[in-house]
């Protein structure tokens, strides 16, 4: 598929192409892409007869060099050949590791805290795709190790203090970080208990359209 939000993404992404098939349904893994902040794996589920609509993984579980973990995530894709193909992306919000501290991941997440390094190998185990309206899944064994890296971002990061104080809006609130990869850009501060909205804008005064949006706090 082709989108301006991903256009970067080819630059630096490792092309895979693991199939798996199962009941009628292949699945393949063609690219995949970690900067630090997201882990972003492109795919293709191809049936034998169209999809009702369109369709998402039920994943049993994910690995992390072994280690059972979980993230947020969302997705984007469409379909082709009269709905028996679907193309589509499925980023992990990987970044917000690095911001929760490790005492409150081992609490409350589950597999507790799980180091990500530079390289390592995902282990995802996918036991039904289902279709969203449909509400109607197909059972199978679609299980895949991906080999991940971020070899092509190194050096690519990059990290600015911000400062701001944005205790006019909600006492105690301010951004302290901005991060930049070559196909994200994160915000990092602290906004208590409030909804937040805003726009961005470049140097020229383009708004710039958000990808997604993820947040979490605590005491």
């Amino acid at each position: 598929f082709k989108s301006n939000r991903y256009e970067n993404y080819d630059k630096y992404s490792s092309d895979l192409n693991i199939t798996k098939e199962s009941n009628g349904i292949k699945t393949t893994i063609t690219n995949v892409i970690y900067d630090g902040i997201e882990l972003a794996i492109f795919y293709t589920i191809e049936s034998e007869k169209p999809m009702k609509d369109i369709p998402y993984f039920l994943t049993k579980e994910i690995k992390i060099d072994d280690k059972l973990t979980t993230f947020g995530y969302g997705g984007f894709g469409n379909f082709s050949d009269n709905n028996k193909i679907y193309t589509g992306v499925i980023s992990y919000n990987v970044g917000l590791n690095s911001i929760v501290p490790k005492e409150v991941q081992e609490k409350y997440l589950y597999g507790g805290y799980v180091d990500i390094p530079d390289e390592f190998m995902l282990s995802i185990k996918i036991n039904e795709i289902g279709d969203i309206k449909e509400t109607e899944t197909t059972t199978g064994d679609w299980t895949f190790d991906i080999p991940v890296s971020n070899e092509k971002l190194k050096g690519m990061v990059k990290e600015y203090d911000l400062n701001i104080d944005l205790s006019n809006i909600y006492e105690g609130s301010k951004l302290n970080k901005l991060i930049t990869t070559p196909i994200n850009t994160t915000i990092q501060g602290y906004i208590g208990d409030i909804d937040l909205y805003f726009i961005i804008l470049d140097d020229k005064g383009r708004f710039i359209i958000p990808k997604d949006g993820g947040g979490i706090g605590g005491d």
